[in-house]
């Protein structure tokens, strides 16, 4: 067994909280916490912690070295998996054997947010689509913002918010866009 990030041999034992044992790297810090255990200790936690939005107070962990990373038990590729935005790191998990491998500091940081509980929820599609479509979300407004400038874009949100809380939405956008279907349905039929 080697440490994904300092290829040493070396672990130990180590309660990681709420009875939960992971593997330390002695050189590193890393935690190596194969799957079973995580589920076994999830089921016995039987629930699920609601999300502590992040702040000042977090520990941050240690950027880890660049590069690619083999799987502690079996050898194979660990996959990085974004963990939230905002969130300035990644989780690394086997694709084979669904290990997860966290660097210093990851483990505290997720149990002070509460998303030690959603490790098994950050490696779905559903999970990660959504951090894409939020970071997809900020690059349009960004560039529109770019574009309009700042007092134009501010207007923007504010009538974005107006807008999204109208129950004509619809109706308002048709109007706005000229759309001549769209049009054609605000006029009343005679």
């Amino acid at each position: 067994m080697k440490c994904p990030v300092c290829k040493k041999d070396e672990f130990s034992s180590e309660e990681m909280g709420d009875g939960l044992a992971a593997l330390r790297c002695d050189e590193c810090q890393g935690h190596w916490l194969p799957s079973f255990v995580y589920w076994k200790w999830l089921s016995r936690r039987g629930h699920n912690a609601p999300e502590i939005l992040g702040g000042a107070d977090n520990p941050q962990p240690k950027s880890p070295p660049k590069g690619g990373r083999l799987c502690p038990d079996c050898g194979r590729i660990l996959i990085k998996y974004r963990v939230k935005k905002g969130v300035p790191f990644t989780v690394d998990r086997c694709g084979n054997c669904a290990g997860l491998w966290l660097d210093q500091g990851e483990w505290a940081y997720l149990k002070k947010r509460n998303l030690h509980d959603d490790l098994d929820y950050i490696f779905t599609a559903v999970w990660q689509t959504r951090i894409r479509k939020e970071d997809s979300a900020d690059a349009a407004a960004e560039s529109l913002a770019k574009a309009l400038g700042p007092a134009d874009f501010k207007v923007a949100k504010k009538i974005r918010v107006w807008l999204d809380q109208h129950p004509l939405r619809s109706r308002i956008l048709a109007y706005l866009t000229g759309s001549a279907l769209c049009l054609a349905l605000l006029v009343p039929s005679r």
